[in-house]
């Protein structure tokens, strides 16, 4: 007959089971389990938009969506979301996923990709997906790394060369430095570098996908650019004008936004934001 501390420990083992199973079917979950990795002294504060973010994230995974467009304001978790948490849960499925994720600085860009790489080694991810996903030890550096699937990630900057490499995934994560947009050359450089490079690099156009985020910034930057080009586009500001019905994209959830509503009051009152608009 099983001990207290034995039947304490097999109790231990299946709710960990369960855990590790709803991570691997949502990113939700994935996302909430992950977050001391990398916030260790920051609670995960869960919002209405970071389910919503999420659903979109896991219909293009699901290739229901393969062009997106994403407008959210700063510090709305939206480059954890979609650069960092996102691609390393997809590799629990997909551990052959290639990944080009590009922002405007390389230091920006690096951030991410180490950040990735600090999920994908660290111990709650090995002693759950280590069978799936190992990084190689040959093809592991800050900027770009491979695992023994030969998935591979790449952080790449304006101007960074990608020639004869190409993804399944390709992320845009504020491709714009926000000191410089009303720079008419630092915007069409920007926009160049989408539409010549990046875009050119997905290696299957008919399952691949591009996710474009970032804040909105000038009436003729990227954002523009991808709506012309007919992204499914979500769209969040940090306080709602108009009254605006909001559906999930695949819960079918709606969330309704009253004028003078804030994205994450938790995060951001209205006494921050503002402060924030008299700078």
């Amino acid at each position: 007959m099983p001990t207290p501390n034995e039947r304490l420990i097999e109790q231990i083992k299946i709710q960990d089971a369960l855990l590790t199973r709803r991570a691997e079917q949502s990113l939700r979950a994935f996302v909430e389990q992950a977050w001391p990795i990398l916030e260790p002294d920051t609670p995960f504060v869960p919002n209405w938009h970071i389910d919503l973010l999420i659903e979109y994230l896991e219909a293009v995974t699901a290739g229901e969506i393969r062009h997106l467009l994403i407008n959210v304001p700063p510090r709305s978790m939206k480059s954890l979301l979609v650069s960092v948490f996102w691609p390393t849960w997809e590799w629990i499925q997909r551990p052959g996923g290639r990944w080009i994720c590009a922002s405007y600085a390389e230091k920006l860009a690096t951030k991410h990709s180490v950040d990735r790489r600090a999920v994908l080694e660290s111990p709650w991810y090995q002693e759950r997906w280590g069978d799936r996903v190992q990084l190689a030890s040959d093809q592991n550096v800050k900027g770009e790394f491979q695992n023994t699937r030969r998935g591979v990630m790449i952080a790449t900057s304006i101007g960074g060369s990608i020639t004869g490499k190409g993804g399944d995934r390709i992320i845009v994560d504020d491709l714009h430095n926000p000191q410089q947009v009303e720079s008419d050359a630092q915007r069409e450089t920007a926009v160049n570098y989408f539409r010549q490079t990046l875009s050119t690099r997905l290696d299957n156009k008919k399952t691949g996908a591009i996710v474009v985020v970032m804040q909105r910034l000038h009436e003729r930057d990227l954002s523009a650019v991808c709506q012309d080009l007919g992204y499914r586009h979500v769209c969040l500001p940090a306080e709602a004008e108009t009254r605006t019905s909001i559906e999930f994209p695949r819960s079918g959830r709606v969330h309704v936004c009253e004028p003078g509503d804030l994205l994450w009051p938790e995060r951001e009152g209205h006494t921050e934001l503002e402060m924030q608009k008299r700078l």
